[in-house]
């Protein structure tokens, strides 16, 4: 068997062409033949006792080769791998038959993912954290009131922040007037949040900049406004490159009251009884989400200085599976609370091959990271307690079980246990890896997330057992009230 291997660095497979003995293909064949020649009816012949020639004429040489192939790479595929001397990440695949005569055939094998990893240790990075500002602060108590405010109808003119109920009309401007496809609405109801200058309208329906127009209208005004739209992919096709003339009714205004913010309307909307305490437990949050914010960031510049540094190869048969199985977990998940991810799908206007892409983007994002800690915490022998995984395994099964009933012992012999015991001890060692690399990026100690070295652990039992000796020869030493001599008067009042 000769083999000719290219490696195809861009996907990390392999390119197999395997040329194989001509005899080992041809019995093949024939024993392909008289399975077939079982289940024909060939006149003159009894099942299976037909010769390959009036088989082959009979059904078709190429329904023979078809199934010869089919054991005949259940037999060599096997011996090929062994040949290379490399590891697959999954089942090959046959990709061309070149030849039958000798049997020449090109295989994909997909290779196990590899990390060779740079001096990460060498690498840092200053770490900045955020400050919570009083206007963050201000801001999010605007918000809260925001979510409580109440409207009331004015007679105008509109202001910033007012809402403008219209009624619009849309036309492709030069385009016949008898073109009914050349409206683009008719009296369509929409109500319009007037922005402020500085506040971003690029989203605002059917054209940015709408709201901003209607400053200064009052009820029962028409206004005709025409947008030129860019002759984009992102842009409605009926409208791309057109110039529209939209004609605006204004209905009705309303004005937005933001509540003040007394004690009273703190108790009625929140847990909390003042403004100060509010105020605190707001700045409390936004600082918990900016540590969460930072060091996040700070972990995505480790990823990536570690990434310049090293070298990470995986198959695309990774991150496909990887996103199989993402998806299938999300769909357990939706099923679980009565909901299909098809319905999920449809709701966002999603189709499913799109949201496959996405997930196979995101998953192929995710992969290098996954494979760097797992390597990194191969190479530094993380300390990560088994203990601890049994630990909170037992918690988590407190929490969703009552002890000692029927369906805590159904689940802890089942492979759902198993499943979350790998899930809880992955959790574990990413989380000490993470940390890890924080604390190594700043330039601090990392001893505590590494193991005692064995000389360490072995020289910490000497000198406890050394220890535990001498305390037994101490004990051995001191005479008990049963072993000490007796004194004088001991012995006149034996006498006595």
């Amino acid at each position: 068997m000769k083999i000719e291997k290219t490696y195809l660095e861009d996907t990390h497979q392999l390119e197999l062409i395997v040329e194989t003995e001509q005899d080992v293909f041809d019995k093949a064949k024939h024993v392909a033949m008289r399975e077939i020649s079982k289940n024909v009816k060939i006149p003159g012949f009894r099942p299976g006792k037909a010769p390959y020639n009036r088989v082959a004429q009979y059904v078709g040489e190429d329904r023979i080769i078809d199934k010869a192939l089919e054991s005949f790479l259940d037999e060599i595929y096997p011996k090929v791998i062994e040949e290379i001397e490399e590891t697959p990440y999954g089942p090959g695949q046959l990709e061309e038959v070149k030849s039958l005569e000798p049997p020449t055939l090109e295989f994909i094998v997909p290779l196990e993912p590899e990390v060779t990893l740079g001096d990460y240790r060498s690498i840092r990075i200053p770490f900045e954290a955020s400050e919570v500002s009083e206007e963050d602060i201000h801001k999010a108590v605007e918000e809260l009131k925001t979510q409580h405010t109440s409207v009331e109808e004015i007679e105008g003119p509109a202001e910033e922040n007012n809402i403008v109920d219209t009624k619009i009309t849309g036309r492709v401007i030069d385009a016949d007037l008898d073109d009914e496809e050349a409206l683009i609405m008719v009296n369509q109801p929409l109500p319009v949040l007037i922005k402020s200058e500085d506040e971003d309208d690029s989203k605002e329906w059917p054209f940015p900049g709408l709201s901003r127009q209607l400053l200064g209208v009052s009820p029962g005004d028409s206004l005709e406004l025409v947008h030129e739209y860019p002759d984009e992919e992102k842009i409605a096709e009926d409208i791309r490159g057109k110039a529209v003339l939209y004609t605006v009714d204004v209905e009705k205004i309303r004005s937005r009251v933001l509540p003040e913010l007394t004690d009273e309307f703190i108790q009625s909307v929140t847990d909390f009884e003042t403004k100060e305490e509010l105020l605190a437990s707001i700045r409390d949050e936004l600082e918990e989400n900016a540590q969460r914010k930072d060091k996040n960031e700070y972990i995505d510049k480790i990823f990536d200085a570690i990434l310049e540094c090293s070298t990470v190869k995986f198959p695309i048969e990774m991150v496909k599976d990887d996103a199989k199985t993402k998806i299938k977990q999300l769909a357990e998940s939706l099923a679980s609370q009565g909901l299909e991810l098809k319905t999920l799908l449809a709701m966002r206007g999603e189709e499913e091959e799109t949201f496959q892409e996405k997930m196979e983007e995101d998953v192929r994002h995710q992969i290098p990271r996954t494979l760097l800690l797992k390597e990194i915490a191969e190479t530094e022998n993380l300390n990560t307690s088994p203990e601890d995984v049994m630990n909170e395994y037992r918690n988590i099964l407190d929490q969703s079980f009552e002890e000692g009933s029927e369906e805590r012992k159904e689940f802890e012999g089942s492979v759902n246990a198993f499943h979350l015991l790998n899930s809880i001890s992955s959790n574990m060692i990413t989380e000490t890896a993470l940390a890890f690399l924080e604390a190594s990026a700043k330039g601090e100690d990392v001893s505590p997330f590494l193991k005692p070295e064995e000389e360490e652990i072995e020289d910490a039992e000497e000198a406890e057992v050394q220890n535990a000796e001498e305390e037994d020869t101490a004990d051995e030493a001191v005479p008990t009230s049963s072993d000490a001599q007796d004194t004088p008067e001991d012995e006149e009042e034996a006498e006595d």
